[in-house]
């Protein structure tokens, strides 16, 4: 496997934009959800051990805004127990780590963005899953206080969307949260499936919280509509 080679910021932002962002976009158009996930996540292995510095440039806000959440959810209970469900290299985690939050688990499905995770040493137990994989074996009902994800749900077909929440809620204690931030724009997507949630609601697993937005998600790139890159917290408490 090839990966990604850089000798300062200017080049890998380009190299970024140029081979990851739009193959991204390209993967996206797919004949199908296997292809896309596949084409995806040879990209996301090409640039494991570059992503962090590119998320840095690229001034990606999901990371440090949803452990602030956890962190006004759980003032004073930072021996919870958290699930970073897409955690990839562990931005999540660090930021959780910062704000003295010991017990934070990893999930995602590619091996070499888990692996540069696990080298920072500051989660505890990591999970090579997709969202289609087996929840029930891999967990123990209600393990979980708080499930963060940041940046993972309604990114593209192949992404975890709304139907997750119900696997996830299973996972959750009663009165623990569900927590996505993602980029407001992702939610017209039209593989996103709006009715999940009601349903959810209707049948007393879940109580959502209005969408709270926010400017800067990260910066807008070029190609896109959205100046102000509009970001949206979801949050969901489990019943």
């Amino acid at each position: 496997m090839t990966t990604i080679t850089y000798s300062n910021d200017e080049e890998l932002e380009k190299v970024w934009m140029d081979q990851f962002q739009v193959y991204m976009d390209n993967a996206r158009k797919s004949q199908s959800v296997d292809e896309e996930y596949s084409k995806q996540q040879d990209v996301y292995s090409k640039f494991a051990k570059a992503y962090d510095d590119a998320i840095r440039i690229e001034k990606y806000s999901g990371p440090g805004r949803i452990a602030k959440k956890v962190s006004d959810l759980f003032p004073d209970s930072k021996d919870i127990n958290i699930l970073d469900y897409g955690c990839g290299t562990g931005l999540v985690g660090d930021n959780l780590h910062a704000l003295g939050y010991q017990n934070v688990d990893g999930l995602d499905p590619n091996p070499e963005l888990l692996e540069e995770s696990r080298q920072k040493g500051k989660m505890k137990n990591f999970y090579q899953m997709k969202s289609t994989d087996d929840h029930v074996a891999a967990f123990k009902a209600e393990s979980y206080n708080v499930i963060t994800s940041a940046g993972t749900f309604f990114l593209s077909a192949s992404h975890p969307g709304f139907e997750t929440i119900k696997i996830l809620s299973r996972m959750v204690k009663k009165g623990g949260y569900i927590i996505l931030l993602i980029k407001n724009a992702y939610l017209d997507c039209p593989f996103v499936d709006h009715s999940v949630i009601p349903q959810l609601e209707k049948e007393g697993v879940i109580k959502s919280y209005p969408k709270e937005l926010f400017d800067g998600y990260r910066q807008a790139f070029k190609h896109e509509d959205d100046a102000k890159s509009i970001g949206a917290f979801l949050v969901y408490q489990v019943l």
